[in-house]
């Protein structure tokens, strides 16, 4: 997992009124900027707390609920759940349980075995 750092004057409104983390890999890191850019450029004021991976699958945590915030948020979890989030792949992905390591995480059939 890697650390992005948002800033709330790249993109007011649409998260909370400070900086927040996020923690997710490097190959869903394009997804959740994708859907924080879409969401600014249609003025969708979610005022997200906390982004994170949880479980393997991408968790958004906001205050302002609304369909078309909880759209691009499905849209952007979707994304990362058919996303390795070890190689970036997209095909053949599943959920993994590594038993070394005890992580549960989307992974390509290459990086399952």
């Amino acid at each position: 997992m890697q650390w992005f750092e948002y800033e709330y004057k790249d993109f007011p409104e649409v998260i909370a009124k400070r900086n927040i983390g996020c923690c997710v890999g490097e190959h869903w890191h394009p997804y959740v900027h994708n859907m924080l850019c879409g969401m600014l450029y249609n003025k969708i004021y979610a005022q997200i707390v906390q982004i994170k991976e949880k479980f393997g699958e991408l968790r958004v945590y906001y205050d302002n609920h609304s369909p078309e915030a909880e759209a691009y948020i499905l849209d952007a979890a979707k994304a990362c759940s058919q996303t390795c989030a070890d190689c970036g792949s997209q095909e053949d992905v599943e959920l993994y349980s590594s038993k070394n390591k005890g992580w549960v995480l989307p992974r390509c059939k290459a990086c399952r075995t």
